[in-house]
Formats: C-alpha cells, sequence, structure tokens
C-alpha cells in the first residue's frame, strides 16, 4: 500500500473509533491530494483490506458531502464494481449495516 492510501486508512480508523463519516474532499485534503484523485487510495486500501485481509469495508466512512453515503458498496468484490442506489432500500439497507460492521471492527 502507498504512502498516501495508508495515511487514507490511519484516517479512516480515527473516523470509525468516533463512528463517524469524512466526505470525499476532506479526506483528500488530509492527505494532500485533489479531491478528484482520492479514488485511488480508496481503492488502494479497499484491495488491502477488504480483499486481502477480509476485514469490513473502511472505505464506506468516506462519502459525498451533501449526501450519507458514498458511490460504491462493492461488498467484497473488485473496488468500484458495485454502484450503490440510495433509493433502493435493500442496498441502503446493505450500506448502512456494513457500515455498522465497520464500527464495531475500528471502534
Amino acid at each position: 500500500m502507498s504512502n498516501k492510501s495508508q495515511q487514507c486508512l490511519n484516517i479512516l480508523i480515527d473516523v470509525s473509533k468516533n463512528k463517524s463519516k469524512i466526505t470525499y474532499g476532506d479526506l483528500a485534503k488530509k492527505i494532500g491530494v485533489a479531491a478528484q484523485g482520492i479514488g485511488r487510495f480508496l481503492n488502494e486500501v479497499y484491495n488491502d483490506v477488504v480483499i486481502e485481509q477480509g476485514f469490513p469495508d473502511i472505505t464506506l466512512l468516506a462519502v459525498y458531502a451533501k449526501k450519507d453515503y458514498g458511490l460504491y458498496n462493492s461488498r467484497g468484490n473488485t473496488a468500484q464494481s458495485v454502484e450503490f442506489d440510495p433509493n433502493d432500500a435493500a442496498q441502503m439497507a446493505m450500506y448502512l449495516s456494513d457500515r455498522q460492521k465497520v464500527y464495531a471492527q475500528w471502534s
């Protein structure tokens, strides 16, 4: 994992300990990258933490500024493979349940 991705993970762990969320923009600012570039580092975190280590998807804590969710909930599949539909009640329930698993893991 790159240094920026490790920084990203450390911030997400701190966010999880507070049972909170962080916007993509704030996360990008904290690691010193443009907001448009944060996805690359979130994907590295996802691949290391979720795919390789089998932990809950901590990248779910990164959200849009005006929403309570992010763009993907890939649920252990390839990063960015399952786009999240907030209007689908079943997907929203899974998303919120998965976020609670993150809080339980890193609190």
